[in-house]
């Protein structure tokens, strides 16, 4: 389970980068965070698009958290494997908080909703303060 710090931290900070890998190219894209709790870091793509592809065929990623600060800001790095949802309680809630969705898929034929959730792996901070320490930085399992 995630910590209150943890999911704050991804809540307040929900515009983040997604890195998957394709075959042996990286490739990362910015994402807005749906929502995070204590169950973990939960997204949305179209299944239309190569990240839905990308994550059915290889489903570790890793997400990046950025809080800007004067002081350099401070970084959280989500290293885990997504799990899609297949859940329709949870997509009305979805189209609930983001209905502009809706649109999406009336204007693309044949476009579904994917809903997934990073809900295993590994999360730490990085700032200017630990800056060239990062593999001394603790790491929180979840």
């Amino acid at each position: 389970m995630l910590s209150r710090e943890i999911i704050d931290f991804a809540n307040r900070n929900p515009a983040c980068w997604l890195a998957t890998c394709d075959g042996e190219q990286p490739r990362v894209r910015g994402l807005l965070l749906w929502y995070a709790d204590e169950r973990g870091f939960h997204f949305h793509t179209a299944s239309t698009k190569s990240l839905a592809a990308q994550l059915r065929r290889n489903p570790r990623v890793e997400v990046a958290f950025f809080e800007p600060s004067p002081a350099g800001g401070r970084m959280m790095r989500v290293t885990g494997r997504v799990r899609s949802l297949e859940d329709a309680a949870l997509r009305d809630r979805l189209l609930a908080d983001r209905p502009w969705l809706a649109s999406v898929q009336r204007d693309l034929p044949g476009t579904e909703l994917v809903l997934f959730v990073v809900d295993e792996g590994e999360v730490h901070h990085w700032s200017m303060a630990v800056n060239g320490r990062e593999a001394s930085q603790p790491r929180t399992r979840f």
